[in-house]
C-alpha cells in the first residue's frame, strides 16, 4: 500500500511543467506607450534620420570634434552646407536636442551651385566627459528632407567659481521701432572678491553693460544687460556673443549666447516668440 500511494505522488509531480496537447506557452505582452508604439528610448541624443539624405546636399565634417575643455567654457566650430542643385535651397529649420548647442545660423539660404558656413557653439557648463550629440538641418526649396552632422565634447568637470544665469541672453523680438534687451547675472561661487573687467558683444547693434561698480563680492551677483540699437539689423535670427573677461584665472573669458528674431517695423511678433 505504501509503495502504491508513492507512485502516485510521483506520476502527479511529474506532471507539473509540461504542456498538454495544444497548449501554448503565454508570452508577455510588451509595453507600449499611449499611442500603441514600444516605449521610447530615454531622451537625450537623437537617433538618426532613417530618410535618406537629400539629393545634391554635401555636409562637411560630417563629425565637429570639439576636443577637451574645462567645465563653464563655450567653444565654436564651424560646419558648411554646399547645395549641388540648379535652384537655391533654404535651411527651415536647424536644431539639436542637446540645450548645450546654438546654432548661429545667420543666413537661411544655400544658393545654387554655392555654400554656406555655419558657427556651432557648444557651452560645456551642463555637459561632463565623453559625449556625442546630434545636430540636424532640415531642408526645403529645390529639394527637401533633413541632414545630420555628430558634435564630440570631452568636457573636465572643475569646481566652478562663476555662474551665469540664465545660459543664454535672449533678446526676443527686435524690430525697427522699438528697443529689446535682455539679461544676465553673474554670480561669484567664491568667498574673494571678482572682478569684471570688460563685457562687450561681437555684434554690430549690441551694447552691454554692467550694473553696479567695483568687484563681484564673494556670494554676491552682478547684472549684465544686452540692449539691441533700432534699426539695425535685417529681418531674420540673431546669433551673438556676450564676451565677459575677469580677473579670475579659472574663467578669465566667459562667452554667452545672445539670441533674438529681428521683424521689419509694424511686422506682428509670433504669439509663441520667448519673450
Amino acid at each position: 500500500m505504501r509503495h502504491v500511494c508513492f507512485c502516485l505522488i510521483l506520476c502527479c509531480f511529474s506532471g507539473f511543467g509540461q504542456l498538454s496537447a495544444g497548449e501554448e506557452v503565454q508570452k508577455k505582452p510588451e509595453v507600449t506607450v499611449e499611442n500603441g508604439s514600444t516605449p521610447a528610448k530615454p531622451q537625450g541624443k537623437a537617433e538618426e534620420a532613417k530618410e535618406p539624405a537629400p539629393a545634391g546636399i554635401v555636409l562637411e565634417p560630417k563629425v565637429l570634434d570639439y576636443g577637451e575643455f574645462r567645465e563653464g567654457q563655450l567653444r565654436q566650430r564651424r560646419i558648411t552646407l554646399t547645395n549641388q542643385n540648379e535652384q537655391p535651397v533654404t535651411i527651415s529649420r536647424a536644431y539639436s536636442p542637446c540645450p548645450c548647442i546654438n546654432i548661429l545660423l545667420r543666413e537661411r539660404t544655400i544658393p545654387a551651385k554655392g555654400s554656406l558656413a555655419i558657427d556651432v557653439e557648444v557651452h560645456s557648463l551642463t555637459l561632463s566627459g565623453e559625449e556625442t550629440w546630434k545636430l540636424f538641418f532640415q531642408l526645403k526649396g529645390a529639394v527637401t528632407g533633413a541632414v545630420m552632422a555628430e558634435a564630440k565634447t570631452n568636457v573636465k568637470r572643475v569646481p566652478a567659481q562663476i555662474m551665469v544665469h540664465p545660459e543664454a541672453a535672449h533678446l526676443g523680438t527686435v524690430t525697427g521701432d522699438k528697443l529689446a534687451s535682455a539679461e544676465v547675472r553673474f554670480f561669484n561661487l567664491t568667498k574673494k572678491p571678482i572682478r569684471i573687467l570688460q563685457v562687450e558683444c561681437d555684434t554690430p547693434g549690441l551694447t552691454a553693460t554692467v550694473e553696479g561698480v567695483g568687484p563681484v563680492q564673494g556670494g554676491m551677483h552682478r547684472l549684465i544687460r544686452v540692449v539691441a540699437e533700432k534699426e539695425t539689423f535685417k529681418p531674420g535670427p540673431i546669433a551673438a556673443t556676450l564676451k565677459i573677461q575677469t580677473d579670475c584665472g579659472l574663467h578669465a573669458l566667459i562667452l554667452v549666447p545672445v539670441q533674438g528674431t529681428a521683424l521689419a517695423a509694424g511686422e506682428p511678433a509670433a504669439e509663441t516668440e520667448k519673450k
